[in-house]
């Protein structure tokens, strides 16, 4: 598992996987510096039928609330 960028990172099974069980694939996006609406994507790669698989992810992105003191 490969992430689009370095703000978002994949955890995942790292020991083989059985034909017919699961693994798993956990996946961290860290917000910090962006902005309304984020799409990042986390590219697979096994050997199953389908050798690359795409996973895309989206998020909306708040400003943090910035008060002044008077």
């Amino acid at each position: 598992a490969k992430a689009s960028c370095g703000c978002t990172a994949a955890d995942y099974t790292k020991q083989p996987v059985p034909p017919g069980e699961k693994g798993k694939i956990k996946v961290t996006f860290d917000s910090a510096g962006f902005r309304n609406n984020q799409h990042k994507t986390i590219t697979i790669t096994a050997n199953t039928a389908e050798k690359v698989k795409e996973l895309a992810i989206g998020a909306f992105v708040e400003a943090a609330l910035e008060l002044e003191n008077y």
